[in-house]
């Protein structure tokens, strides 16, 4: 990951701060983004494997190679058969996407979610609803974390103890 120093500069012309209380801020400030970098690789895959089965679900992926590799992943979030999802795979290039969500992943598996064929029966519910499923799975656990310790602060054994 790579962050230029131009974009964080302070104004050091107009602060009426000491050169040095400048350059301790503008050191503190190169340090903190130091350990912010590291913590985000810590928690991002180097190998960005989740990235890549994610990238297989975009509109324009039509390939079967792409199925393959998704078969573990939609086999852990859906209760149908393969055949079944393979099925619906293969059906959705059928199925013209709409302009205002040709690069919009969500947009388009919520599309294919609610489209109907003739008989008015979901042709694609339970792909779409595993690939949704997927698409909404977080990368990391950090916002759950961090829910968890802004409770602490609310429910804590100090507070629960007051009367």
């Amino acid at each position: 990951m790579y962050v230029s120093m131009e974009q964080f500069q302070l104004p050091c012309t107009a602060s009426q701060l000491q050169e040095t209380y400048n350059t301790n801020i503008k050191d503190r400030c190169k340090l903190f983004l130091v350990v912010v970098i590291r913590e985000v690789e810590k928690r991002v895959p180097a190998s960005g494997e989740h990235l890549e089965v994610l990238s297989l679900l975009a509109p324009t992926d039509d390939s079967e190679l792409s199925f393959t590799k998704l078969i573990p992943e939609l086999k852990r979030l859906s209760e149908c058969s393969i055949v079944t999802l393979e099925n619906q795979w293969r059906g959705r290039k059928c199925v013209p996407v709409p302009p205002a969500v040709i690069s919009d992943t969500v947009g388009n598996w919520i599309h294919l979610l609610s489209h109907k064929d003739s008989a008015g029966n979901l042709c694609f519910k339970e792909l779409a609803a595993a690939a949704l499923c997927l698409l909404s799975l977080p990368i990391s656990n950090v916002e759950c974390e961090r829910v968890f310790s802004q409770v602490k602060f609310l429910k804590s054994d100090w507070r629960s103890g007051l009367h």
